[in-house]
């Protein structure tokens, strides 16, 4: 079956409704996934010709971070002040909003408070409309982890629901919708307006082999240059490379897996552990990162975008 092309920016690495594919002969194209708020999963016939540029899903509660703990960990690394919590590629906000109810559940409503607003960004204006909605699709398996993360008064304490043939259809309530700030947004524009000075925590997680290399440099470059001894950066099981280490970028600038997350995927900034020789500048950065890079991304992505 020919696929025909629709303008689509390579960009848009999180939607919980389509994938990305690039096709030799196609152009760049989009085919829905699996959509709780619709109803239909739709596949087509692979072939050599047609790569994969990004998997567009996301789901509350991803297995690659330590949920029940994130209270413990954040509460430890910042025990007083203001704390601001930046979710880079938010996708739907579903991740936002797991980040909210954890905190909420593990440290009161009070004491989350300081962690709050969460700003979210994304560069899919679609999802971002989708995030802003009030509506979050949710399959038939996602919601149970959503309910063993509350303790008292269920799901209906942060979620109007509503049941649908093939999954859920859940509605933030104010205790949520309050606490977040949407917006269309790369990482690299949303990095400038971190201050370094402040208590930041870096929600970066599962879409960095998804940038083309001048992105990623440029990107990367940025967070680097926003750490400080109090900075929590957290990534994801895709982003790790293929010898199950942390992506150079992330060694290289000095951030270590924090103390409390031995088998996580929270890092904190170590003063002395950047490597001086490639961060002093900008076009060491990119020499470093341009012998990693065809490595780094997996064959299924087009990585002659270097």
């Amino acid at each position: 079956m020919k696929i025909s092309p629709i303008n689509f920016n390579r960009q848009n690495f999180t939607s919980t409704t389509r994938t990305t594919y690039i096709s030799n002969t196609d152009g760049v194209f989009a085919l829905p996934r699996f959509n709780p708020l619709v109803g239909t999963n739709s596949t087509f016939s692979r072939d050599e010709n047609v790569k994969m540029v990004a998997s567009n899903s996301t789901n509350f509660f991803r297995k690659d971070i330590s949920w029940e703990n994130l209270g413990k960990i954040f509460k430890k690394q910042f025990p007083k002040g203001d704390v601001k919590i930046y979710d880079f590629a938010c996708s739907d906000g579903s991740e936002a909003y797991s980040i909210i109810i954890a905190l909420m559940e593990q440290l009161g409503q009070k004491e989350a408070q300081r962690f709050l607003p969460i700003i979210a960004s994304d560069v899919d204006e679609e999802i971002i409309r989708m995030a802003n909605s009030g509506k979050i699709g949710v399959r038939e398996d996602e919601f149970p982890k959503i309910k063993d993360m509350i303790k008292k008064g269920g799901i209906e304490k942060y979620f109007i629901v509503h049941k649908t043939g093939s999954g859920y259809i859940l509605s933030p309530k104010e205790i949520l919708s309050k606490n977040v700030v949407f917006k269309k947004e790369t990482i690299s524009n949303g990095l400038d307006e971190v201050d370094k000075g402040e208590n930041n925590i870096i929600f970066c997680r599962n879409f960095w082999k998804y940038l083309p290399f001048n992105e990623m440099s440029e990107a990367s470059w940025k967070l680097k240059e926003k750490l400080n001894d109090k900075t929590l950066v957290a990534i994801g099981d895709f982003d790790i490379d293929k010898f199950s280490n942390a992506p150079s970028f992330i060694l290289n600038s000095g951030l270590r897996l924090h103390n409390e997350c031995l088998s996580d995927n929270i890092y904190s900034y170590r003063k002395g552990l950047e490597n001086i020789m490639v961060s002093r500048d900008k076009r060491s950065w990119d020499k470093l990162l341009q012998g990693y890079y065809r490595n780094y991304i997996p064959f299924y992505i087009n990585a002659s975008r270097i």
